[in-house]
């Protein structure tokens, strides 16, 4: 379970493998540079064996997930975010299914959920979907991240075969991961939805934007990663699937979503030109009235003016000391 400033949602996490009902397991907590959150692990894990590990300073999502896999003792493993949760038979399923197949590699569909508010009131969930629940095909993986974390369950003898997690990703460490095990070893696909991925919150436009923007040039890393199996054959089936179609229309989609925000901005835009504009004019008109009071401070008349304004004054004097 890998965590950082979230104990509520860690908690969430943390109950839903205390009511798994496979039994045999241990429970490896990697809290990376955040707030102690020992008690709330203590408290929920309840009988099932913990090993806590706490970076003393934030690392990121790969080295939190290796140091996990150091110190996991099981034969298999399997991760959990901790904004997200297992259903009761997620390990269960999971295992079940890899001890009864000649396969290193398993994994459940997934259902996605949307919350505006605490996961723990159903009326903040504003959305669900079964989006992860696509066979696994190794070509297909180079192009699509289709394979949640907490979904995959593998033996821990892929270690040997494949590195842990890429350190120098910020994004997408998992999708990189599991390309490269895919090289080696066949994922089984359970279709059973035995796992929550849930969204949080809405986001700003500014938030949106540069969530867009990192997430963009991460996905353009995996894919100069990707490009030494891309062969003539890979790209032929790629072009001619419907996946092809289903990530041009989701680009569409994106820029469809993006483009009210374009629209504001450049009204935004707009109104900024045109108050820099009246900024300019008032400038413009505060330096030719401040050049007219220079002319009329250094004429003649002005100063005739001044000494007679003077002379008033001294007279006024004078005519009150007299009296």
């Amino acid at each position: 379970d890998l965590t950082k400033d979230r104990p509520k949602l860690l908690a969430n996490a943390l109950r839903s493998i205390a009511e798994q009902t496979y039994a045999n397991l241990e429970i490896v907590v990697v809290n990376d540079g955040g707030q102690d959150v020992r008690d709330v692990v203590t408290a929920l894990a309840g009988d099932i064996p913990v090993e806590y590990i706490a970076h003393e300073k934030s690392r990121g999502r790969s080295a939190a997930a290796n140091s996990a896999l150091k110190a996991a003792r099981g034969l298999y493993l399997n991760f959990l975010d901790d904004d997200d949760v297992f259903y009761p038979d997620h390990l269960e399923t999971l295992v079940s299914a890899i001890l009864s197949r000649d396969e290193k590699i398993v994994y459940s569909s997934v259902l996605s959920a949307h919350f505006n508010g605490p996961a723990e009131n159903p009326e903040n969930c504003i959305k669900k979907v079964v989006n992860h629940d696509i066979d696994f095909d190794p070509d297909r993986i180079l192009f699509q991240n289709y394979l949640p974390i907490m979904s995959v369950l593998f033996h821990r003898d892929i270690l040997s075969k494949v590195e842990g997690f890429s350190e120098d990703l910020t994004l997408f460490e998992d999708w990189d991961f599991w390309i490269r095990v895919s090289r080696h070893f066949h994922f089984h696909h359970i279709d059973k939805v035995t796992a929550e991925y849930r969204f949080y919150g809405a986001k700003t436009t500014e938030e949106s934007h540069r969530q867009k923007y990192e997430y963009l040039k991460a996905q353009a890393q995996i894919f100069d990663r990707v490009t030494p199996f891309l062969t003539g054959e890979i790209w032929t089936k790629f072009l001619s699937t419907d996946l092809f179609d289903q990530l041009r229309h989701d680009g569409k989609c994106q820029n469809d979503r993006l483009e009210p925000a374009r629209t504001e901005l450049r009204q935004t835009t707009d109104e900024l030109d045109e108050a820099h504009r009246q900024i300019e004019t008032l400038l413009d008109q505060v330096q030719a009235d401040k050049a007219l009071l220079e002319e009329i401070f250094s004429s003649k008349g002005w100063r005739w003016l001044t000494r007679f304004r003077r002379l008033k004054v001294a007279l006024s004097f004078g005519k009150s000391g007299i009296s």
